[in-house]
């Protein structure tokens, strides 16, 4: 093989991918199925715009004890009772995980639960997770849940 003959087979090469990459972003080949496993492809309707959460004080602190909080969520026109819990309760406005649309978090002197709603299998699912935090100054968790489903949610 001589270097024309090289020249000319990665020519016809790079033009077979450039074909090829046309023809997936046109959408004539679709390499991304509904039905495939695949973790970048979530089909989810709610928007984190859709999401409201609402918090309801249903015991005031004292100073020693922890204040309690009702949370309901609303996505669109529909609305469910979460839950109760401890501490004082904020939307969480810092870092998402991969699947989860929104969250909140509920602590009260280094220890609190985080909330969040979430995309799995297609369907919309509340989970918790506990958490403890050495101080304010050391915002890094010395104990940490995984998320567990506490909720399956339909619109």
């Amino acid at each position: 093989m001589n270097k024309k003959s090289i020249i000319v087979i990665i020519g016809i090469f790079g033009f077979l991918v450039l074909v090829f990459s046309v023809l997936v972003q046109t959408g004539v080949i679709n390499l991304i199925k509904e039905n495939d496993i695949n973790p970048f492809f979530i089909k989810n309707e709610v928007r984190k715009e859709d999401v409201v959460w609402n918090f309801t004080e249903t015991k005031e602190t004292d100073g020693l004890t922890a204040p309690a909080n009702s949370i309901e969520l609303q996505i669109k026109n529909k609305k469910w009772l979460i839950g109760t819990y401890e501490g004082n309760c904020t939307e969480k406005t810092d870092i998402l995980l991969v699947n989860q649309i929104s969250g909140v978090t509920c602590s009260w002197r280094g220890f609190g639960a985080e909330i969040g709603l979430f995309v799995e299998n297609k369907k919309l699912v509340i989970k918790k997770k506990i958490f403890e935090i050495n101080s304010q100054k050391d915002p890094y968790p010395i104990f940490i849940e995984e998320f567990k489903t506490i909720q399956e949610l339909t619109l």
